[in-house]
């Protein structure tokens, strides 16, 4: 690394006493001296600008350093070995044991498949002979594990720091604020670990590399004009770490990939600097079931219907975060005869049932089960919404207890509320915070299905709550939001159309400074395949930041709206009507199916997280799905595919997000059992081994569970695929 007088004045700048002045620093004979006041004594410091070694002063004692980041590490400066003492005590308590750990699994950009933490700090190598920067991108879907991972490295480096001395991380959190100063995080960050250190010295450690920065959620740094400030923020820290900086950044997988990381952060120089992605992906099938049977499930228990078809590839349930939910509250036994459709709901149905029985005789005495459960879905949604609120992730216990009052009945004996003020606080939901005495939810996937209830149910009241006025409501909550709208369209069709009755004519209203337009169109369009045949009015005139779609859309009407992203993978949104619209960025895969008036973006991010910008590009990807009418595609067989009524049916039954479809179970799932093309389709998948039935008791008859397998796969279109060709050729055949 390259050094200066003035490279290294700036460098110790901030290591000098408040009110101390500026730093008095000479060169001579290609050594610069520096005086600076710290903890109330002048030190004295000499750096050889060619070799970098460096001495320090304090009256008669003096010591010497073979580099200027030995210096830095030094108990004289940042005290790196204080700091790994007090990260590994802190750390040692969040990370669960090797027992407990989920198995990694995630693939680099170079190809390379990383299984432990050890393996992807190999990933996390500075370059030392260029004064470059190398970023790291951690992607994946929420609950995949990205921060699980970064503590794990961050712990490993706490661990060995004594010994070998290597970079330790500093974990930043985006802590669910709409506007997040990176200054700000990192004060807090350096806070849970009682760190000397402050904010304004990190820069200067990560360009020595003696720091690696790692932000997780750094797509949720976000402000009303959408990502601009995270942009500038991170383009500002790039030029402050150039050297031997490393920065990881940790986020949702369609937030950003090599091609617009180097696209909209323009410190960053291609030729000098180096980008390296890891894909976090759910641990293998067989990986899963190992690490069940080692944290208390038996052979029996996976083999029961519902739980295996919980585990197979593909499903949800093979995410960390699902992984222990399961493992930690959800027995075989609880699930033997159940259908199991949504799985959010599923699991957290038994978690709470669970929990109402831990109150105690007192309680019980006095309340019964369905009472205490009533009270615990009410108690949660309530604290995701203080959260949102408030914009935090965590609450203090004061708060919980209040929380827990006013979600108590009217008529509730103060003997027993006080008893269950005090265990609600502690319910297996809710984990303890980096700050003591705090509780956040175990995870931010189920702080955001909390709060999709919370505004599935006051929207559709006419009630605005303030997370919607005030909050930017990104991709992570929509995605929630959307698997929550499913759920509750299936259970309720009249619940789902008063949320679209009460909010679709919001843009009209009188206009305000908030954010809530925006935000209630975001939500009407991540629902759209909840939507009533029969809605009257269309959705017009909104402009939203994000949407994502999943499911199969009926044919309303979207007009004048613009979106910033549509998230679109393995949505078919062919029958919606699109009139004077536009869309700047869309995210698909070979699922995804488009009208003919759909407004062709201009960028698409296609499966496996390629980009297309080019015009004659886009249009040919949005031919390919349908978005130009009849010609669809040049290819016979799949023009006579997509007409196939069976084929049709398909799509909307794979596009479900039920495990298991039944009769009586749920709207949407009736309305594919009972169509007059379904004993057809049935016999089909069933030839060709897609679908599996099981006749199990329940509730005093024998009804059919019916799931259909590797559905992603069934509505890809692969071709090339023989397996799949046949299949479709016996679709076709038998809708003729």
């Amino acid at each position: 690394m390259k050094f200066s007088k003035q490279s290294l004045v700036a460098d110790l700048s901030p290591f000098a006493d408040i009110g101390s002045g500026e730093l008095k620093a000479s060169e001579k004979g290609g050594q610069v001296s520096i005086k600076i006041h710290r903890d109330s004594r002048e030190i004295k410091v000499f750096v050889d600008l060619n070799s970098g070694a460096s001495s320090v002063s304090i009256g008669k004692n003096s010591r010497s350093y073979g580099s200027f980041s030995e210096l830095l590490a030094s108990e004289y400066f940042a005290n790196l070995r204080k700091w790994a003492d007090a990260q590994k005590e802190v750390l040692s308590r969040a990370v669960p044991s090797k027992a407990k750990l989920i198995p990694i699994n995630a693939r680099a950009s170079s190809g390379e498949q990383v299984s432990s933490a050890d393996e992807a700090l190999n990933l996390v190598v500075a370059r030392r002979e260029l004064d470059c920067v190398k970023i790291l991108l951690l992607d994946g879907p929420a609950g995949i594990g990205k921060t699980g991972l970064i503590e794990q490295m961050a712990l490993r480096r706490a661990e060995a720091f004594r010994e070998k001395g290597e970079a330790l991380i500093l974990h930043v959190k985006s802590r669910g604020r709409v506007l997040s100063n990176l200054q700000d995080l990192m004060a807090f960050s350096l806070q849970t670990i009682r760190s000397h250190i402050t904010y304004d010295q990190v820069p200067a450690l990560v360009k020595h590399g003696l720091i690696v920065l790692a932000i997780d959620g750094f797509d949720e740094l976000g402000d009303p004009n959408g990502y601009e400030l995270a942009w500038a923020q991170l383009s500002e820290l790039v030029d402050s770490v150039r050297g031997n900086g490393i920065v990881i950044l940790a986020g949702r997988d369609t937030f950003f990939g090599k091609s617009s990381l180097l696209r909209d952060v323009r410190a960053i120089k291609q030729d000098i600097d180096e980008v390296v992605s890891l894909s976090i992906l759910p641990p293998s099938q067989e990986k899963a079931r190992e690490w069940l049977l080692a944290n208390g499930w038996s052979e029996a228990g996976l083999g029961n219907e519902a739980v295996s078809v919980l585990l197979e590839e593909g499903s949800y349930a093979l995410r960390p975060m699902f992984l222990r939910l399961i493992a930690e509250n959800i027995r075989a036994r609880d699930v033997q005869g159940k259908s199991s459709g949504f799985l959010t709901p599923t699991l957290l149905t038994y978690v709470i049932r669970r929990e109402a029985g831990l109150f105690g005789k007192a309680v019980d005495s006095v309340m019964s089960q369905s009472a205490i459960e009533e009270f615990l879905w009410k108690f949660l949604k309530e604290v995701a919404r203080d959260m949102a609120d408030s914009q935090t992730e965590a609450l203090d216990s004061s708060s919980l207890q209040w929380i827990a009052e006013v979600s108590l009945p009217d008529d509730c004996d103060s003997d027993v509320a006080a008893i269950i003020k005090n265990r609600a606080s502690v319910i297996a939901l809710l984990s303890p915070d980096e700050r003591p005495g705090f509780r956040s939810f175990a995870h931010s996937y189920l702080m955001n299905y909390f709060l999709s209830l919370v505004a599935i149910d006051t929207l559709s009241a006419g009630e605005v709550p303030k997370f919607v006025r005030r909050n930017l409501l990104g991709a992570e909550f929509l995605s929630v939001f959307s698997d929550t709208s499913s759920h509750v369209g299936s259970q309720s069709s009249e619940r789902i159309d008063g949320f679209f009755k009460s909010m679709i004519n919001y843009s009209h209203r009188p206009g305000s400074l908030d954010r809530s337009s925006r935000n209630v169109g975001a939500l009407l369009l991540s629902s759209l395949p909840e939507a009533s045949a029969f809605l009257d009015l269309p959705i017009s005139d909104y402009q939203v930041d994000d949407v994502v779609m999943r499911g199969t859309a009926v044919g309303v009407s979207v007009e004048r709206v613009v979106v910033n992203q549509v998230d679109a993978r393995g949505a078919d949104i062919s029958e919606v009507r699109f009139s004077d619209c536009s869309v700047v960025r869309l995210i698909g895969d070979d699922s995804t199916r488009l009208p003919p008036g759909f407004p062709l973006p201009k960028v698409v991010v296609t499966q496996g997280g390629g980009q297309l910008s080019e015009a004659e590009e886009i249009l040919a990807w949005a031919a390919l799905r349908g978005a130009v009418g009849d010609g669809v595609t040049d290819v016979s067989d799949a023009r006579k595919l997509r007409e196939s009524s069976l084929y049709k049916l398909l799509g909307k039954a794979c596009r479900l997000r039920q495990y298991w479809l039944r009769e009586e179970d749920d709207v949407y799932a009736e309305r594919i059992l009972r169509d007059d093309n379904w004993p057809v389709l049935q016999r089909v998948l069933a030839k060709h081994g897609f679908l599996r039935v099981e006749d199990r008791q329940a509730a005093g008859r024998v009804p059919s569970f019916v799931h259909i397998r590797q559905k992603q796969r069934l509505i890809s279109e692969d071709h090339a695929d023989s397996h799949l060709k046949e299949f479709y050729a016996d679709l076709v055949k038998e809708s003729a």
